[in-house]
């Protein structure tokens, strides 16, 4: 039994790559995930494909520009399990381009995303994350990877192209 067993863990970004490779390896570690991305299609396929190898899976399309998708998402996790554990902030963009070609939308876009989608998340996961059994939840370092975590365990992933702005939103969360 690993300590993942029996964890609720909602990931964003789920649908493919890190996402939904960190879904597939909790699931056969035993966490119930709660996945959420924009593509439903894959969503489906992939709650599919977990429940069929014996794990647990529910699903919800969340864009994390919005907030209230983010906060259903988190909404689901404790209708469907009744608590939330961990969350995987990993849903990202990284348009590359000359800064001269002055493409302001694909900004615009990496801070909807990257940034204002994580705030997103930790506003609708950090009050279940505050509730008596967590006790804190403060910014550590993993591997050389940034992550939020909880002193019950929980931990949130993200990826190195975004680390350094976790870093400082997070800090923030502390009491």
């Amino acid at each position: 039994m690993s300590g993942t067993e029996g964890k609720v863990v909602a990931i964003t970004g789920a649908s493919s790559g890190i996402g939904e490779a960190t879904a597939l390896l909790l699931a056969e570690r035993g966490a119930k995930v709660v996945l959420g991305a924009r593509g439903s299609d894959r969503l489906e396929a992939l709650a599919r494909r977990i429940t069929a190898s014996g794990g647990e899976a529910a699903y919800a399309r969340t864009d994390v520009k919005r907030r209230e998708d983010l906060s259903n998402l988190v909404g689901l996790a404790i209708e469907r399990y009744g608590k939330l554990d961990v969350l995987v902030n990993n849903a990202g963009v990284a348009p590359i381009s000359p800064l001269d070609e002055l493409r302001v939308e694909d900004w615009e876009e990496m801070i909807d995303v990257n940034l204002k989608g994580v705030l997103y998340g930790i506003a609708a996961a950090l009050p279940v994350f505050r509730r008596p059994r967590f006790r804190t939840f403060r910014q550590r370092h993993f591997h050389g990877r940034n992550s939020n975590h909880t002193d019950d365990g929980g931990l949130c992933r993200h990826e190195e192209r975004r680390a350094h702005h976790h870093r400082g939103v997070t800090s923030g969360s502390r009491r």
